[in-house]
């Protein structure tokens, strides 16, 4: 039952605010013998107006565990047209907008991020990096460290910190069912700095950022 929520009030859908389209779409589906095939993110669109970001369903459409939508146009429609406050005056507006924009919504920046570092772990290890494997984003063998879990979190400057604590609580999950003492890394767009180095470092989780073409690494002493 905890990925059942029956909402106090109805939720309204917005076709177009759900499945943008040129021109604006009137409906989502006009006959009764049909139905409309949506994407996780179009999912969390209707109801994380409805539910807090810690609900069971929302972390549930969050993951990486449906099949993809087999209907072309859904599949490669524009993301959502979510009402995100853009405002960083308050680290709280700054964690919610993280939250919104990286973790809910599927992002392609992650993608990006996930694939650039694949080909930095082929070129300067010659791993073989397996990709999406219960949950995990990648896992590798390191010579020094053996195996490691990594977490891949698109960032900017202002979301660093968030990103790691983020990340942090994933790949300790990860760890705990592999039940196995592996490496954690967590990758990151931007350099750390301070304290948000010794967040990741002071608990034993590494850090990889880009520089340049490349990347580089801090890991726990």
């Amino acid at each position: 039952m905890t990925h059942y929520s029956w909402f106090a009030e109805p939720v309204p859908i917005i076709p177009n605010m759900l499945i943008p389209k040129d021109p604006p779409r009137q409906a989502i589906v006009k006959m009764h013998g049909s139905y409309q095939a949506i994407r996780p993110d179009q999912a969390l669109a209707i109801v994380r107006q409805a539910l807090p970001a810690d609900h069971p369903v929302i972390g549930w459409l969050s993951t990486g565990d449906f099949v993809q939508v087999p209907n072309r146009s859904v599949r490669n429609a524009p993301s959502p047209i979510f009402s995100i406050r853009r405002s960083a005056s308050t680290a709280a507006d700054t964690y919610k907008r993280y939250m919104q924009e990286n973790e809910i919504v599927i992002s392609p920046l992650h993608a990006k991020l996930q694939r650039e570092f694949v080909k930095h772990l082929a070129k300067q290890l010659g791993a073989e990096v397996k990709e999406n494997i219960d949950r995990v984003d990648l896992c590798y063998r390191d010579p020094k460290r053996g195996v490691v879990l990594v977490e891949v979190k698109p960032t900017e400057p202002s979301t660093v910190r968030y990103a790691i604590r983020v990340a942090m609580g994933q790949l300790l999950d990860y760890r705990q069912r592999a039940r196995a003492n592996h490496a954690l890394l967590i990758v990151i767009d931007d350099e750390p700095k301070g304290e948000d180095l010794q967040l990741a470092l002071s608990n034993n989780f590494g850090l990889a950022w880009r520089s340049g073409q490349s990347f580089k690494y801090a890991w726990p002493s």
